[in-house]
């Protein structure tokens, strides 16, 4: 802390040839009344408490700020992944009706082909082709129901949810 100190000066009793006088002086010599004031400061420079060494203040001060940017950044990259979780949820909600409709229409055309081989309109290698076409869309809708269930689980766990309100995953698993 600084240290103030103030001078008020003293009287003095000088003595000459036989006389003598009083005087009032601050300073040797002088006559004036005078008030003197002196401010003196010091700090530490170096060392614990030490002006320059403020390194433990310093760290704390930057260890918040990267931390505030670390949670800003997090919190920016969650938002991002919730973002494009969500969209890929509608995404796979649009593919999945385009999927099941294939499906539809490829038991169809299947069937279809059954009764033309049977009725001799048609030959086992179409049946083949049809076949095929029916499995690829039926592994399509699987697996777009599966990437969907999945994306609803990873949006759940996001939001910190076991379960969505109304649905449960195990009903959805079963459809």
């Amino acid at each position: 802390l600084p240290k103030f100190s103030v001078k008020l000066g003293t009287y003095r009793r000088n003595f000459a040839g036989g006389s003598y006088s009083d005087d009032y002086e601050t300073f040797s010599g002088s006559k004036n009344v005078e008030v003197a004031a002196s401010l003196n400061m010091s700090w530490r420079l170096y060392g614990s408490g030490g002006f320059l060494n403020s390194r433990k203040q310093e760290s704390a001060y930057y260890t918040k700020k990267i931390s505030e940017l670390n949670l800003r950044d997090a919190h920016r990259d969650v938002s991002n992944i919730n973002r494009l979780t969500h969209s890929q949820i509608q995404r796979l909600e649009m593919r999945y009706k385009a999927v099941l409709a294939e499906r539809k229409n490829a038991r169809k055309v299947f069937d279809q082909a059954i009764d033309n081989y049977i009725s001799g309109k048609t030959k086992i290698t179409n049946i083949r082709q049809v076949l095929e076409e029916l499995k690829t869309s039926s592994v399509g809708y699987e697996q777009t129901k599966f990437d969907h269930l999945s994306e609803k689980i990873e949006l759940a766990k996001l939001m910190g949810v076991d379960d969505f309100p109304g649905e449960k995953f195990e009903r959805l698993v079963e459809k």
